[in-house]
């Protein structure tokens, strides 16, 4: 693993990990750091965590499932690792919040697990607890890690979050979003954001630092964050996100949260702060959208004396 996946899997699948999972870790593929690493500017623990303070203290709303669940994609005569390839690169024939044909505050559990059982590695217990919802009653909260045979370096994170019997948030890391979810391609499925946030650094010589592009969509629960290294130059930090892969986290029992949690969602408590698109780059979420969604080429740059 080359340095810049080691960074990627520390910093970014540790981050939605706050929210939906929290666990400690001794194996950075297969558990979860506890807290953001020195990278976003905070220490490192090996305390087991529960759910991220900030967020659970918002009520749980009850989940109200569909009646008629979306079918899962059939997998025919492909093998295993063929039809894990063939979800990623179409998804199930399902957009986001769905996954895989699953949809957080829809899909069983019990559905869900048959389901992947057929063609992944394992599916393995990761944490569990029990929460008191909005309704009053106790709730079983349980964390699980999906393994699968994807034949790459980096094999990535794919999470499932359930609420007694209902799945109720996935989290997936790069490189398994890679082949269906480019910035361009996911502006035409998902439309305007809801918010839109970047976080950077402005002394981005040597090392490279990381370039966050944040998106939120409110009604669909829906998390995504792009990221890339960037270097400064002329006082203008660049980020190209053409080739990049997101990291997406779908949380569908959770209340609209605040700026204040999207960014403790990714970054922690930094006092340094996620930027708007508006202060960033000084052009509304609209403009983004109407911009870059039929971009061949996406690069955002920012002044670096704006950041810290």
């Amino acid at each position: 693993m080359n340095k810049e996946q080691l960074f990627f899997q520390i910093t970014f699948c540790v981050a939605l990990t706050l929210l939906l999972f929290g666990c400690a870790i001794n194996d950075p593929v297969t558990s979860l750091p506890a807290t953001i690493p020195p990278e976003h500017g905070t220490e490192t623990s090996t305390s087991l965590p529960s759910p991220h303070p900030s967020l659970t203290n918002t009520p749980t709303q009850a989940v109200t499932p569909s009646p008629e669940p979306k079918p899962f994609p059939t997998q025919g005569e492909l093998s295993d690792k063929d039809f894990v390839l063939h979800l990623l690169q179409t998804n199930g024939g399902c957009e986001l919040p769905c996954w895989w044909g699953i949809v957080p505050g829809e899909t069983r559990w019990e559905d869900a697990e048959l389901f992947l059982s057929r063609f992944t590695l394992r599916i393995e217990d990761d944490w569990e607890e029990t929460k008191k919802g909005a309704d009053g009653q106790s709730h079983q909260i349980k964390n699980f890690v999906v393994y699968m045979d994807i034949d790459q370096p980096d094999p990535g994170l794919f999470g499932i979050r359930i609420k007694d019997e209902f799945v109720t948030g996935i989290y997936v890391s790069r490189p398994l979003t890679k082949p269906h979810f480019s910035l361009r391609k996911l502006l035409n499925n998902q439309g305007v954001p809801s918010k839109i946030f970047i976080f950077t650094h402005s002394n981005v010589m040597e090392p490279p630092t990381p370039f966050d592009l944040i998106l939120y969509y409110q009604e669909q629960r829906l998390l995504i964050i792009y990221t890339t290294l960037v270097y400064k130059e002329n006082e203008q930090i660049t980020a190209c996100l053409d080739d990049v892969g997101p990291t997406i986290a779908v949380v569908s029992d959770e209340e609209a949260l605040t700026d204040q949690q999207v960014q403790e969602f990714f970054i922690g408590p930094d006092p340094r702060g996620i930027l708007s698109i508006e202060d960033a780059l000084g052009i509304t979420t609209d403009v983004f959208y109407e911009t870059y969604r039929d971009s061949e080429t996406i690069c955002l740059t920012t002044p670096a004396n704006i950041w810290p």
